[in-house]
């Protein structure tokens, strides 16, 4: 499968420009957008052990454009790949639940920084803070 080669993991350009810069409106949206997209990954696991194969492309593409539209750029280029390789092929690839999974804890743990840092009251209890 080819890839689409990401230049970040994550990118909260796009977002922050649209919400003017809000950082913890865009930590709102990061929040629910990673839990839908862990959704989305759980009903692809469901789809896959079904063998629906259209059902699994739905998915696949409801994924890919989620994670685009708010800079989830590796997910996005892997789940796009794996829409193209389910498209060709009649099988799926056997690790493809768990590569997207793996996909999305990487971003989770990136957007968790970025509401980490967007949120002023995770300072005031932060360890570091004297």
């Amino acid at each position: 499968m080819p890839s689409r080669a990401p230049d970040s993991e994550f990118d909260p350009a796009r977002l922050l420009d649209i919400f003017d810069n809000d950082r913890l409106a865009v930590a709102e949206i990061l929040a629910e957008a990673a839990t839908s997209m862990r959704e989305t990954i759980d009903g692809l696991s469901n789809e896959v052990s079904s063998g629906d194969k259209q059902a699994v492309a739905r998915l696949l593409h409801t994924l890919t454009g989620v994670a685009a539209n708010i800079g989830a750029n590796r997910l996005s280029a892997l789940s796009g790949d794996l829409l193209e390789y389910v498209r060709r092929h009649q099988t799926f690839p056997p690790d493809l639940v768990e590569r997207l999974r793996s996909a999305h804890d990487c971003f989770a743990a990136c957007i968790q920084e970025h509401i980490d840092t967007s949120n002023p009251l995770s300072r005031l209890n932060s360890p570091d803070r004297k």
